[in-house]
């Protein structure tokens, strides 16, 4: 089977697979079903592509809060984001590249012996609670607080730790969390800093994670979850794991692209 080298080429496909450019619920589970996978070689796929296919599949697979219906793609593509994902200019530099590397590959691995024999799993010893369950939850709560410092970082109104740098804009004056907000105070939501950082930028990525926000309500799926995870009251966010890791990866394929054209 050929494989595609651009969106227009992938949307091709995908209609005369899917009859759309994406799989419907049902068509995630029949057995005979076109896999993404199959057409896209993802090592030479542009940045491009790899955003849009991060988008596919987020709005396939985990369009609900705490839910997620796998085919193997999405596996499939944040093990390769894991692999692709290398230092480069800020934000993605230093040690935390590594960190979000090992978390991706986490979230690949969490099924890791679902299905085993008793004594395939007592031959692992371990490694079913690091490459499982457990260590997909670890991740999923590395991957968002790392999202949170993203949409923070890439805003043209915060620095890392939150703490507004410049008047906030009109249009977002009057937002509940963020009015009567001025320099010097902080802003501490995930939704609020995506809102920021939505605002800051009219590229392809902030038109994408805009439509995914109108259609899927990320913001508010976001600020669902941050609080009662990081402060310990979710004792486990594996669920939206999936979720955050396709995101990090818009941001970054999102950020290579303008690297690749600046």
């Amino acid at each position: 089977m050929s494989v595609v080298a651009s969106i227009q080429e992938f949307n091709s496909r995908a209609q005369h697979e899917w009859g759309d450019v994406r799989r419907t619920h049902s068509q995630l589970f029949e057995h005979d079903i076109a896999q993404i996978r199959d057409w896209v070689e993802f090592s030479s796929s542009t940045a491009e592509l790899k955003m849009h296919l991060a988008e596919t599949i987020l709005r396939e697979s985990t369009p609900h809060c705490g839910a997620i219906s796998e085919t193997g793609d999405a596996r499939w593509f944040i093990h390769n984001f894991g692999h692709d994902l290398s230092v480069s200019d800020p934000p993605f530099d230093g040690r935390r590249v590594t960190v979000m590397r090992a978390a991706l590959m986490l979230l690949a691995y969490a099924h890791f012996n679902l299905f085993a024999t008793p004594e395939e799993r007592e031959a692992n010893g371990d490694l079913n609670l690091i490459f499982g369950m457990g260590g997909s939850g670890l991740a999923s709560l590395y991957i968002l607080s790392q999202l949170e410092y993203l949409f923070r970082i890439n805003s043209s109104y915060l620095n890392a730790d939150g703490t507004i740098t410049n008047t906030l804009p009109p249009a977002l004056s009057n937002v509940p969390g963020l009015k009567g907000k001025k320099v010097g105070q902080r802003v501490n939501q995930i939704h609020l800093a995506l809102q920021l950082y939505l605002n800051s930028h009219s590229d392809n990525l902030s038109a994408a994670l805009t439509q995914l926000d109108n259609d899927l309500s990320i913001a508010d799926r976001l600020s669902h979850i941050r609080p009662s995870a990081m402060h310990g009251h979710l004792g486990d966010a594996s669920s939206e794991g999936v979720f955050y890791a396709l995101i990090l990866a818009m941001l970054y394929y999102g950020h290579v692209s303008h690297a690749n054209t600046s």
